[in-house]
């Protein structure tokens, strides 16, 4: 008797186990971060700036593939501190059943002294958690984002135009363009005075 008890206890416990482990299962498929820059063995995607240079990325929290329950992501930067901020009013982040790329910004800035060449290994943890109904937070299964940012030279400057300087009439030309209205106007005088001593003549005579 106590064996058939205890069996079935037993029994119960494993249909509990595999009932969590099921449950655990399609929480961590639905769950997922996306990201546009990544650290892989065979595939690197880095992210390169100049010293001085500041930018702007997201990550993207999802919680799609036939989710039926609002997860919440628990963000914290593991590496690259001293050049990432996250930018959001809170670390934590709710992200409904069904979502995807729910935005995480984070603000990379290089400093000013950084040379060309520099590496910084950037790792950011994002830890996944159900809602429970008492709206508490387990957080568990966590996501790992990998990524570089090389330091790389600074463009060169592109010099400004140079406004463009004011064409100035040589003296030479003007004292010249004088003479020529100033010899116009004798000779159009001499004319007028010679048409008129002989019209003077004429009448005379």
């Amino acid at each position: 008797m106590n064996n058939k008890i205890k069996n079935k206890n037993n029994l119960y416990r494993l249909i509990i186990i595999l009932t969590n482990l099921i449950i655990l299962a399609n929480f961590v498929i639905a769950a997922g971060v996306s990201s546009s820059y990544w650290d892989q063995p065979n595939n690197k995607n880095p992210l390169s700036l100049s010293p001085g240079d500041t930018k702007e990325i997201e990550f993207g929290l999802q919680n799609g593939a036939g989710a039926q329950e609002d997860i919440v992501f628990k963000v914290k930067i593991n590496k690259g501190s001293d050049i990432a901020t996250l930018i959001d009013e809170s670390d934590i982040y709710t992200v409904p059943a069904g979502a995807a790329d729910i935005p995480v910004h984070v603000r990379i800035s290089i400093p000013e002294t950084d040379p060309p060449g520099k590496v910084y290994n950037m790792e950011f943890e994002f830890t996944s958690s159900p809602i429970t109904q008492t709206g508490q937070f387990q957080f568990g299964s966590a996501f790992i984002q990998r990524f570089n940012v090389n330091v790389r030279e600074k463009a060169p400057e592109t010099p400004a135009l140079a406004p463009e300087t004011e064409k100035k009439i040589s003296p030479v030309i003007i004292y010249i363009i004088i003479a020529i209205i100033i010899i116009l106007i004798i000779i159009f005088l001499k004319r007028k005075l010679s048409s008129s001593k002989t019209s003077g003549i004429k009448s005379k005579s």
